[in-house]
């Protein structure tokens, strides 16, 4: 269940990081856009956050049944 969990809010997550263009920040003339950022930071940290989320949500669970 916890893999068909987190492929959801992958999904979900994703879908909401790519569908801005808004440009946070110009480098020199180059944009960098939200949508670019969330992806590289998704990538990098997303499945071990909502990992540690999910965790949370457990125990949290398991101690207020």
């Amino acid at each position: 269940m916890r893999t068909i969990l987190m492929s959801a809010v992958m999904l979900g997550a994703a879908s909401q990081a790519w569908s801005s263009d808004k440009v946070l920040v110009k480098v020199n003339g180059t944009p960098i856009k939200k949508a670019d950022a969330m992806e590289r930071a998704w990538k990098a940290y997303g499945t071990p956050v909502v990992n540690d989320m999910m965790d949370e949500i457990l125990v949290t669970q398991e101690a207020n049944p």
